[in-house]
């Protein structure tokens, strides 16, 4: 009896460090197989198990599996940081915002210097128009980590939305410091420099944004625009 309990405990653990390198391998499907092995065949309350097949299926695109897979983990565990952030991000999926506001809010306290969650619960908070509120936890967010270009963008955004355009242009500047190819503050950039009257800066940016992607809708439709108008 030992025995089989040891074997099982170094097959489940060479399985987790598999799947786990199948997934940052983009190699999902492989990954899953492994984590469904785990919890089929060796442990079914294997918070571990549970919490990798959540992350894969988020990555996916199914969200409502993921939300069920870590649903499974905070039964096990209930303090588990990681499964309310994985649900929390899986509810977003499909846009069930005041949920996933709660799993970020549980999170929160049991951790309120989490930068990441600060973050999403931002740009839920933005998704939903309480934009005074999402600024506060963004805000937070860049004191404890002022190099992700991530909560610039998703601020930038947000002063965009309050009509606040010349801070959202600073906010934006800074997302493209830290990371010039990050096409969506490209458009959001080109987007608030058209509010400001400053077309030829507008189009360089959605040029730059196509050049990185020249199927972005966005950035397509937004340049169609400025050209229409001054034809």
């Amino acid at each position: 009896m030992v025995l089989i309990l040891v074997f099982n405990r170094f097959k489940k653990n060479s399985l987790i460090k598999k799947a786990r390198k199948l997934y940052h391998q983009d190699k999902y499907q492989e990954a899953l197989e492994c984590y469904n092995k785990i919890i089929s065949e060796i442990d079914s309350n294997s918070d571990e198990a549970w919490r990798g097949k959540g992350l894969v299926l988020g990555k996916t695109g199914k969200h409502i599996e993921a939300v069920k897979s870590f649903d499974n983990v905070i039964t096990i565990n209930p303090k588990s940081i990681d499964a309310w952030n994985g649900k929390g991000l899986a509810l977003i999926g499909i846009r069930k915002l005041e949920d996933a506001e709660k799993c970020f809010n549980m999170v929160l306290e049991m951790d309120p210097i989490n930068a990441d969650t600060l973050l999403n619960k931002g740009f839920i908070l933005r998704e939903l128009g309480r934009y005074e509120e999402a600024l506060k936890c963004l805000n937070q967010s860049l004191e404890l980590d002022s190099n992700n270009f991530l909560v610039w963008c998703v601020k930038g955004h947000t002063l965009k939305k309050l009509g606040k355009y010349h801070e959202s242009l600073k906010c934006i500047d800074k997302s493209l410091a830290l990371n010039p190819e990050n096409i969506y503050a490209l458009y959001e950039k080109g987007y608030v420099l058209t509010k400001l009257k400053k077309k030829k800066e507008a189009l360089k940016c959605y040029d730059q944004a196509l050049e990185l992607d020249p199927d972005f809708e966005p950035a397509l439709k937004a340049k169609k625009e400025i050209l229409d108008s001054e034809s």
